[in-house]
């Protein structure tokens, strides 16, 4: 009986160690989009607004 339960707590720590690595990297491409996004968003907001308006002038014929 000692031998499967050896081989579940194995399986279970592997699961453990996998869940650990990828929540971590998880957490790493959270931080990492929040800070490319955050040092981005001036620029996509202007290159946004930027075309949103020309896209409204066209719209309007201006």
């Amino acid at each position: 009986m000692a031998a499967p339960c050896f081989i579940n707590w194995e399986v279970i720590i592997l699961k453990f160690v996998i869940f650990l690595l990828s929540y971590e990297l998880c957490v790493k491409l959270v931080v990492l989009y929040s800070v490319v996004s955050f040092t981005l968003s001036p620029l996509f907001l202007n290159m946004f607004q930027s075309l949103m308006m020309q896209h409204v002038n066209k719209g309007f014929g201006i």
